[in-house]
């Protein structure tokens, strides 16, 4: 091993500023859940998941860190 008595000090996170809900999933995709007769409110009770946090697109990861510092 390279390095010795080295550990992590902190951590930290950043939410994605877009939210997208479960709800507004299932209406995006409701032309798919009617021809498969899929009643609205599934995806939720399937996953658990309520909503996501999405990046806008082209976002670099690396713009949070600068951001911050």
């Amino acid at each position: 091993m390279k390095y010795t008595r080295v550990h992590i000090e902190s951590v930290g996170y950043e939410l994605a500023p877009i939210v997208v809900t479960s709800t507004e999933l299932e209406h995006r995709i409701s032309p798919v859940y009617k021809a498969l007769h899929i009643a609205p409110g599934q995806l939720e009770a399937l996953t658990g998941i309520r909503e996501r946090r999405w990046w806008k697109p082209g976002h670099l990861f690396r713009m949070v860190r600068l951001q911050r510092q």
